[in-house]
């Protein structure tokens, strides 16, 4: 099969060619979180501690509630990028690597690729095969693993970072051709 897509076209040229493609997320959003919530952070603190008013103390301590949030969500997404000089996801002739091998899916077990978005992110989920998502979910910490049954996946999907640097209809509708092509390759 072959994609008629423009970016995906520069997308399988670019694999071919070099052998590898690298792609990247926005960071530009993690680090506005970050400013944002220390931003409030401190206007809240200072609410909450200068302040002689019942009203402003109350401003402070709602303040707060919505800071607390706001900082994990940013050093949880910080901390997602793993190293800031090297691509968050990495394609190549083996198959697909997330930050520095944290998974690693060969294109034997990928199966497509789907994009969707939700909480003003957009996200990629690969589809792989029970086997390779029951050994993946295994060799998580039973930490990861207990805060990721409450996450909406459905069982087989893994989803890359989000807010990838690419338009993530195309990446998962390229990622599913390369899957398909490979896998007609081996037929």
């Amino acid at each position: 099969m072959v994609t008629t897509d423009p970016q995906g076209v520069a997308w399988s040229v670019e694999l071919r060619s070099s052998g590898r493609v690298a792609v990247d997320v926005k960071r530009w959003r993690s680090w506005l979180y970050a400013v944002v919530g220390l931003y409030m952070g401190m206007i809240s603190v200072a609410c909450l501690l200068l302040a002689d008013g019942v009203g402003i103390r109350v401003v402070g301590a709602l303040l707060m509630l919505i800071t607390v949030p706001l900082l994990v969500m940013s050093v949880q997404q910080v901390l997602r990028l793993g190293s800031w000089a090297s691509p968050v996801v990495l394609v190549d002739a083996e198959g697909i690597t997330v930050r520095h091998g944290v998974l690693r899916v060969p294109w034997g077990e990928l199966s497509g690729a789907i994009a969707y978005s939700a909480s003003h992110n957009r996200w990629i989920a690969i589809v792989v095969s029970d086997e390779f998502y029951d050994a993946w979910v295994g060799s998580r910490s039973w930490v990861v693993r207990l805060a990721g049954r409450r996450r909406r996946d459905r069982p087989g999907t893994i989803t890359l970072p989000p807010n990838l640097a690419v338009d993530t209809e195309a990446f998962a509708a390229w990622l599913t051709h390369e899957a398909l092509d490979r896998l007609r390759a081996q037929l």
